[in-house]
């Protein structure tokens, strides 16, 4: 059989073909990946989850579901903020199965016990705990920090919150300690979300 030069590059795309198949097949069975196949009902499901999430919405912005805005701008100290953001995660775990605030972070290994899944992160907790500090603001606002900063007394404190943005969790500076302080949920008042265009 004579070899054509237009047969060279049919060949080099059959050959491209078969190891992209190839590919594909390895990383289906290897990885057991399977494309996602939802039923009728699992599609509606969905339908009703994203819809909830659209009510949910509406009710902040007509002020009759709780909300608070959420501000995690850096202030130039990540590794710091990210330890806080662990801790904010663990607090917030606890709040949700315990139904309210640690009395203090040391409390927080108790999630490793109490929630199916956690004991893997009981390490981290208990570092956490033995490293962080957890101060309460009211029943559902409080102030975390994990480089050792001491809180003023209630006076000096509620001051100092005062400063803050009262519906805005966020990463604060406060005489070069770096503090997350968690706000209040907004009750009966609309949420203003800024348009894409204003900014």
């Amino acid at each position: 059989m004579k070899w054509h030069r237009w047969m060279w590059p049919a060949i080099a795309l059959a050959v491209v073909a078969v190891a992209y198949g190839s590919l594909v097949l390895y990383w289906q069975f290897h990885f057991k990946i399977s494309p996602i196949s939802l039923s009728d009902q699992e599609y509606a499901r969905v339908a009703r989850i994203g819809q909830e999430v659209e009510e949910v919405g509406k009710g902040m912005k007509a002020g009759q579901v709780p909300w608070r805005k959420i501000d995690y701008t850096s202030v130039g100290l990540p590794d710091k903020e990210a330890k806080l953001l662990k801790l904010r995660e663990a607090v917030n775990a606890f709040q949700l199965k315990f139904n309210r605030l640690p009395d203090s972070p040391s409390e927080l290994w108790e999630l490793s016990r109490a929630v199916p899944g956690a004991e893997y992160r009981q390490k981290e907790l208990r570092r956490l705990g033995r490293d962080c500090g957890l101060v309460s603001v009211t029943a559902d606002s409080y102030i975390l920090n994990c480089d050792q900063w001491s809180p003023p007394d209630r006076v000096a404190l509620d001051r100092l919150v005062g400063t803050f943005q009262s519906d805005t969790e966020r990463f604060y500076l406060v005489e070069s300690h770096l503090i997350l302080f968690v706000p209040s949920f907004v009750h009966e008042r609309p949420l203003v979300v800024a348009s894409p265009s204003s900014n």
